[in-house]
């Protein structure tokens, strides 16, 4: 028996289906002997390259296909947790560890990292322990202004935010965003592959207002993190480790518009717990550098609208999506 999850696209050269796609090998029933008839191991494979270019109209052959590793891969059982030459994953994961919630390879297959996790790392623990998603709708009203983050503001991978404009209620498309309030912790959950993670600056800016497609995490008491170190969660976020874990975990029609839920975030993802000491560094410089960062960009901001306004040029910082 097998499943196997294909990429997004993978249907678009033939009729324009965008819909994402898992193909799943099953074994009849035996009468006589059901239990005999069952498998105990279910082979996995998570594709990113399966033969022609995925989401173009046209079908366009190519030489790679993570498919054919499968095949040649799948005759013997193993523990280990492989890739392809371009990124797909494979391996097996027992009957007895799969349930009705999500039957996808990318999704079993976090559970086959998982096992390996707990092995690399002292402590692993899910994300639910010590954080949770308080997410705050603000209806939108033209005559109102607010203070806007907008996703391409956060920076990929680092997550630093160098802008938030004032924006009146007027110019959105959108009747309604999700609240932020300063120092809070915001995960981008759309396209999680380029890791948007930031800390909400903590001056001026009171609260705003951002996307829906940004979670805002809130720390939850636990044994594990002291909230004065809470911003350790940004880094731990971050991490290879954690982002692969999301990335399996996301769904979407393509990998750009991929999200990541919120139950399968806190409940399906699993992250290890530094020393407190190390907590302690990792938060402290971790918020330092992202409010220093923010203070010089406004400057920047602020000192390029002057000389631009004494050079004749009409600049507001308010309509600078990012710098």
């Amino acid at each position: 028996m097998m499943s196997i999850s294909l990429p997004e696209g993978a249907f678009i050269p033939f009729g324009s289906s965008v819909s994402k796609t898992c193909i799943l090998g099953l074994r009849k029933k035996y009468k006589k002997d059901q239990e005999m008839n069952k498998p105990k191991n279910i082979f996995l494979g998570n594709a990113k390259e399966i033969g022609f270019e995925t989401g173009k109209k046209k079908y366009i052959p190519t030489e790679i296909n993570d498919l054919d590793t499968f095949l040649k891969n799948s005759h013997a059982i193993f523990n280990e947790l492989k890739t392809t030459k371009s990124g797909g994953e494979y391996g097996w994961i027992q009957n007895e560890d799969i349930t009705s919630k999500r039957i996808d390879a990318s999704f079993l297959l976090n559970k086959v990292d998982r096992s390996f996790l707990y092995k690399k790392f002292k402590n692993i623990i899910p994300l639910s322990q010590v954080c949770e998603i308080i997410n705050i709708n603000v209806p939108i009203y033209n005559d109102d202004v607010y203070n806007y983050l907008e996703i391409p503001d956060i920076s990929n991978n680092t997550g630093l935010i160098s802008n938030i404009r004032k924006i009146k209620g007027s110019s959105f498309k959108s009747t309604g965003l999700h609240k932020f309030e300063s120092g809070d912790i915001l995960f981008t959950r759309i396209n999680p592959r380029i890791s948007r993670v930031a800390i909400a600056p903590d001056e001026e800016i009171l609260n705003g207002v951002t996307s829906k497609e940004v979670f805002i995490i809130k720390y939850k008491e636990n044994a594990h993190i002291k909230e004065i170190n809470k911003y350790v969660l940004v880094q731990i976020l971050q991490s290879e480790h954690v982002k692969n874990q999301i990335v399996r975990l996301s769904t979407g029609s393509s990998s750009s518009r991929a999200r990541v839920q919120p139950e399968n975030f806190l409940n399906d993802v699993y992250i290890s717990i530094p020393t407190e000491k190390v907590q302690e560094q990792i938060s402290d410089k971790t918020f330092k550098n992202a409010m220093s960062f923010w203070k010089v960009s406004q400057k920047l901001l602020k000192d390029y609208e002057k000389i631009q306004t004494e050079l004749g040029t009409k600049i507001d910082k308010n309509h600078i999506r990012r710098i």
